[in-house]
């Protein structure tokens, strides 16, 4: 399994759709590494409380299933 405890994208820069675009691209490189290393599973940590909804939106977009107060995404 990888942990990821964070992957930052600066919406502000961005605007929300390309920050969502970029966000998946990003969760599917860190699954390719993850699975050249013969990990299953990435745990993506959601710590920071803001916007709950669409980063459960988003990570579910992803492939994430929620865990606890995290996400597992299959590799």
């Amino acid at each position: 399994m990888t942990t990821t405890h964070l992957i930052a994208v600066d919406s502000d820069a961005c605007g929300p759709f390309r920050s969502a675009k970029v966000f998946i691209k990003l969760l599917r490189g860190i699954s390719a590494w993850s699975k050249l290393r013969g990990a299953r599973q990435v745990l993506v940590h959601v710590t920071t409380g803001t916007a709950i909804k669409q980063t459960d939106r988003l990570m579910r977009a992803g492939g994430g299933a929620c865990l606890g107060g995290s996400y597992v995404v299959a590799v």
